[in-house]
């Protein structure tokens, strides 16, 4: 389905996009070159960032790995 931005006023595909409500990994998407789709307020009144999934499929092994190296760092890996 493609959808208009109300916020680019950009088309794009919902199948081409991710949607995330995470504040925190959105900023981490914009802060490695991703460019916000469109933004969205879901039922509960919360934003919902809409991203390429080309952004997020390329950004998404930094965000683990940050994810590792937080509890490496903090450790908060429970398996140990």
């Amino acid at each position: 389905m493609k959808t208009i931005s109300d916020l680019t006023g950009k088309e794009y595909y919902q199948h081409e996009a991710v949607f995330y409500r995470n504040p925190v990994q959105s900023a981490f998407m914009w802060k490695n070159g991703a460019r916000l789709i469109d933004l969205l307020v879901d039922g509960g009144d919360k934003f919902v960032y809409v991203w390429s999934r080309k952004d997020h499929e390329r950004i998404l092994p930094l965000w683990i790995e940050k994810g590792k190296n937080y509890k490496k760092e903090y450790n908060t890996d429970e398996s140990k």
